[in-house]
């Protein structure tokens, strides 16, 4: 742990702001909107836009206050490492995808090497805080000139050669109580998620009282946005009919449409390895911590790859690679705001939750569930509004039982 005065400058927090951006783009960013422009249009992107770049912007403002960010990781250590780790198996999932047939080809070899050693750059670079800030700056700027020569030239080709959803269909219609579930979930999750994203809390430290404010503000409501508007490159009519919600086969190549997927390589690359950085020494376990960080973020690998691996049939016409995608999704819109919600608030607090608190936890993922479930799988998004209803119950619940010295 740093002490927040480290790199405490405004040219420090401009650093911080590089490395936010480059921490927080990855496979959510770089494909959830063509999902929600597919069912919903453009206002399907504004809902993931808006409250993401918000809500995560609000955090340095949140944990102004020197040691605030500290002590909230040291109450919710497990939660964090928990989102370290499922956030790095996600995004080797998606990169095996990437790489699967009939995509892989010679070119996916040296598309792979980039990812990698991304990784390996953000893995070292977490420990050195100069060197973390250069590591993102030219990971922002290399994906900043590849989407904007992409964009300069019109077009990325046959949008088949990026996404294959084979055997598609129209999305279905949406209303506005769909819409408002889309909304209601999309601002409860990145509201919260961000709380337990441990490289912002690195960032947090080390941008110190000067630049902390600074670093957030600046990553999320300019650096971030640049890079996620690169996924309207690929968000245009014929690729959202391409891909379709349905097939039993997903083909996301990667040979043909080289400068979109650099970008995308190479964001993945750099957020599972500032992630992995974290795994050994924030494991809740001994067994994990005594691993080299190299060592857990591979476990964090193969997990990410296995479920890539696995068979899974198609779920009211989404493909299995879309269905395991989206149970990811439930991760981050689903059972991080609830423990937010039930064991994470108020952010002061100094203790780590209860065991009444994990029982209430674990209950309010429950009964929201089958609403998420719904609304997500079976795409009736308007029962979102029930699930995030359930959430909020859930942590209004435990907080009314917390012993009133603890709120």
């Amino acid at each position: 742990m740093h002490p927040d005065s480290v790199g405490g400058s405004v040219w420090g927090g401009v650093g911080w702001a590089f490395y936010l951006a480059c921490s927080w783009t990855w496979v959510i960013g770089m494909f959830l909107p063509l999902l929600l422009v597919r069912d919903f249009g453009w206002a399907g992107y504004a809902a993931f836009l808006i409250p993401n770049a918000l809500g995560a912007a609000a955090m340095g403002a949140v944990l102004r206050r020197n040691g605030a960010s500290a002590r909230f990781v040291e109450s919710h250590r497990p939660a964090i490492w928990a989102f370290s780790f499922v956030t790095s198996a996600f995004q080797w999932f998606f990169l095996a995808n990437l790489l699967s047939p009939p995509g892989f080809s010679p070119e996916a070899i040296g598309i792979l090497l980039v990812a990698a050693l991304a990784a390996t750059g953000g893995l070292a670079s977490s420990r050195h805080g100069r060197w973390a800030k250069m590591v993102a700056i030219v990971a922002w700027a290399v994906s900043a000139v590849l989407l904007g020569w992409t964009a300069s030239r019109g077009s990325i080709g046959p949008p088949t050669e990026l996404l294959m959803l084979k055997g598609g269909r129209p999305g279905t219609p949406f209303d506005a109580a769909s819409m408002g579930g889309l909304a209601a979930c999309c601002t409860i999750g990145f509201a919260l998620c961000p709380y337990l994203d441990r490289t912002f809390h690195h960032a947090c430290e080390r941008a110190g009282p000067r630049g902390r404010v600074l670093a957030f503000a600046l990553g999320f409501l300019l650096f971030f946005p640049v890079l996620v508007a690169g996924t309207l490159l690929y968000t245009r009519p014929e690729a959202l009919r391409a891909i379709g919600p349905t097939g039993a086969v997903v083909a996301l190549r990667i040979a043909l449409v080289v400068p979109v997927v650099f970008h995308m390589a190479l964001q993945i690359g750099f957020t599972a390895g500032v992630h992995g950085a974290f795994l050994a020494e924030d494991a809740p376990h001994a067994a994990l911590r005594s691993r080299p960080a190299w060592a857990v973020m591979m476990l964090a690998a193969a997990v990410g790859v296995l479920a890539a691996s696995v068979h899974v049939p198609a779920v009211s016409g989404l493909s299995g690679f879309e269905v395991v995608y989206r149970v990811f999704l439930a991760f981050y819109g689903l059972v991080v705001p609830a423990y937010m919600l039930v064991c994470g608030l108020p952010i002061s607090r100094r203790h780590p939750p209860t065991r009444a608190q994990w029982t209430a936890f674990a209950a309010t993922v429950i009964a929201a569930s089958p609403f998420y479930w719904l609304a997500f799988m079976e795409r009736r998004y308007a029962f979102a509004l029930a699930g995030v209803a359930a959430v909020l119950a859930g942590g209004v619940a435990a907080r009314a039982l917390m012993p009133r010295t603890s709120r």
